[in-house]
């Protein structure tokens, strides 16, 4: 009786936890997606700005000399972000994002002469916005309440992954190849939770590995336990 009970109880957990957080989780699931891409939404636009500027005789300066340069023409800048790459044809691109006054600046850093471009990355500017809101749900980063709902929304996933296992492991014990397949001509209730448990079946490592990390984002001390485990 007491394993049943605390069977119920978990359930209910599972449930009422699932209700919410579904906004923020919905939130969160896809601004993460859309920043996937923007890797290469945002070479994109770099390289058709760099090939324009390419000087395949000049030799780019070092970090440092950069670095050097770009405090003589902002000397009140605070770095907290060095972006550098490499394109196609040997186009390199550096990128200084600074934090001051509660707001983060992007610099796009000329490669031979140190000089601030002024150009203005479009996908940049919306992409690091789309990294605000899945970090703090809003677009100021210095948003307390948001980073901490944040924080209880992957909290709450990693709940809702650990006890949505722990109820789908014995059905995986009684027949393991038939419960990690979707049953297509299921209909209605059953049809919904075969979907729901089997999809959170396959990608459990996968969520539970983005929520650890996640975490990073919102706790200065588990951010620090990650860099002393590093």
């Amino acid at each position: 009786m007491k394993i049943k009970s605390f069977k119920r109880q978990l359930r209910n957990i599972h449930k009422i936890v699932g209700l919410l957080f579904c906004i923020t989780i919905v939130i969160i699931g896809v601004t993460g997606a859309l920043y996937s891409y923007s890797d290469v939404i945002t070479n994109y636009e770099k390289e058709s700005y760099l090939r324009a500027r390419y000087k395949p005789n000049a030799e780019p300066l070092s970090l440092r000399e950069l670095s050097e340069r770009f405090y003589r023409q902002r000397p009140d800048a605070d770095i907290r972000y060095i972006r550098g790459l490499t394109l196609g044809d040997n186009l390199k691109s550096l990128t200084f994002t600074t934090f001051n006054d509660g707001k983060y600046s992007f610099y796009h850093i000329d490669m031979y002469s140190g000089d601030i471009a002024e150009h203005s990355f479009i996908a940049e500017r919306v992409f690091w916005a789309i990294v605000l809101l899945h970090t703090s749900l809003d677009f100021e980063a210095q948003n307390a309440t948001g980073r901490h709902i944040v924080a209880a929304t992957t909290i709450a996933i990693i709940v809702l992954t650990i006890t949505g296992l722990y109820f789908y492991i014995p059905m995986l014990k009684h027949n393991f190849s038939r419960n990690m397949k979707l049953d297509l001509k299921a209909k209605g209730y059953g049809f919904w939770y075969k979907l729901h448990s089997v999809v959170g079946v396959y990608t459990c490592l996968f969520v539970l590995t983005m929520c650890l990390t996640g975490l990073w984002w919102s706790y200065d001390w588990y951010r620090d336990m990650l860099y002393d485990l590093a």
